[in-house]
């Protein structure tokens, strides 16, 4: 039975994404004046103790008049039926419910006769469906005096809500505002197709001609988002591995065991034209997530990607630590601190040389790892210092002399082998994605 129900109530989801209302041109909406309609074969509607199956709307012009947009099929609507029933029973005298269906006679009187219900229905409905498109049901239209006054949801069909309007008083009832242009089968938001806010979102595309290569990252009070576009797949992935560490986009902190073939669709080689290539490989990636998101922004680009790239390409990219010769700054002991003095902070960087003023030790290492960063030995920094002020007058790509330089300042640069972070990409084992 459960199963029966969520397959019923599948089938109301079904008619949303299938059934399209018409573009008719002769939808009404809250305000416009409803046309006296006849309609025959009218189903469980009385008058004086005597069936009718012929009406006009004009006939309940004295009440409030509820069309009520429904199907058989649909687990939402029959759920609703009780109370409606319930309601007409009670507050006859002033509404007037009228279930509307576009399923057969038969298949409504059918259920009707089982339901002992009290609610008319009219069947095999085109003409209100066209006067009144929706994109989904159960669908409610309010009508007083000839009038539309409003599409509603069920939860806004209550005693008092009729009672209210029933006078005159339309305030406080929640209009339903259904899309009509939109498709359900295609992409969310794109290229107009629905409104709204996004809240979470992932996309990627093709490379774009009409953008320029970019990318970046905000945090706002509306949202988080991170962004790069007409990006190679190995610029993609630095970026996300980027936010655990800014470090890991540096050559010298990736690895790719790749075969060629594969290499040269992630990576442009050397000597190849990069317009021609990247138009080829370039890819652009939008991350939106909400500004209250306190999981880990790597791992959610880097699934985005890994599925992307790994139905894409067979390849997969995850961190990992390896033990590698690196360039490890230390403090020499027993010499002079380069602790800072304080003042405000100074950030030079001449034609030769760099100048450091109560800033982190991380803005030199940084600077540094960037500058040998096609070096195969990765920067890492091992001082312990917090703030510090120092001032480096050398030719900083020229490592001998740059190393002779920090020994002034009680540093010493040489290489050792370290555990660090690495951003490998290897080749998916065969098998299905």
């Amino acid at each position: 039975m459960k199963l029966k129900l969520c397959l019923l109530g599948l089938l109301c989801l079904f008619l949303q994404v299938h059934a399209q209302p018409r573009d008719t041109g002769k939808a009404l909406k809250p305000g416009d004046k409803l046309p006296d309609i006849r309609f025959t074969g009218v189903l469980n509607y009385r008058e004086g103790g005597k069936a009718i199956d012929e009406i006009r709307l004009s006939q309940f012009s004295d009440k409030l008049l509820i069309l009520y947009f429904w199907g058989t099929f649909c687990t939402p609507c029959l759920r609703l039926l009780p109370k409606y029933d319930s309601l007409q029973r009670e507050l006859g005298d002033i509404v007037q419910f009228l279930l509307v269906s576009q399923e057969h006679n038969d298949k409504v009187a059918a259920f009707l006769k089982r339901s002992n219900y009290i609610l008319p229905s009219v069947t095999s409905d085109i003409i209100l469906s066209d006067m009144f498109p929706h994109t989904s049901i159960p669908h409610e239209v309010w009508i007083r005096n000839g009038k539309v006054i409003a599409t509603t949801y069920g939860e806004e069909v209550s005693k008092q809500a009729i009672l209210r309007a029933a006078a005159g008083d339309y305030s406080g009832i929640e209009q339903k505002t259904d899309d009509l242009a939109f498709d359900p089968l295609e992409p969310l938001l794109a290229n107009g197709n629905g409104k709204g806010e996004v809240l979470y979102q992932s996309i990627i595309t093709p490379y774009n001609p009409a953008l320029n290569s970019a990318e970046g990252y905000r945090k706002t009070p509306q949202k988080i988002s991170s962004v790069a576009l007409n990006h190679s797949a190995l610029a993609l992935y630095r970026q996300a591995f980027a936010h655990t560490d800014p470090l890991l986009d540096l050559d010298n902190r990736t690895v790719i065991e790749l075969p060629d073939t594969l290499q040269n669709k992630i990576a442009e080689a050397v000597g190849t034209a990069y317009h021609n290539w990247i138009k080829k490989y370039g890819f652009c990636y939008s991350l939106v997530l909400p500004p209250d998101f306190k999981g880990d922004i790597t791992n959610v680009m880097a699934a985005d990607l890994n599925r992307f790239f790994g139905a894409r390409l067979g390849i997969t990219a995850s961190l990992e630590i390896q033990e590698r010769d690196c360039l490890v700054l230390t403090r020499i002991p027993g010499t002079a601190s380069i602790e800072s003095k304080g003042g405000s902070p100074v950030f030079s960087v001449p034609p030769k040389g760099m100048e450091l003023k109560n800033l982190p030790v991380s803005s030199l290492g940084q600077q540094l790892a960037r500058l040998y960063r096609k070096q195969p030995t990765p920067f890492v920094d091992e001082t312990g210092y917090g703030n510090i002020d120092i001032k480096l007058t050398c030719d900083l790509s020229d490592i001998d002399a740059l190393k002779a330089e920090l020994l002034k300042s009680g540093l010493s640069l040489t290489i050792k082998k370290r555990p660090i972070n690495m951003l490998v990409i290897r080749q998916l084992s065969p098998g299905p994605f």
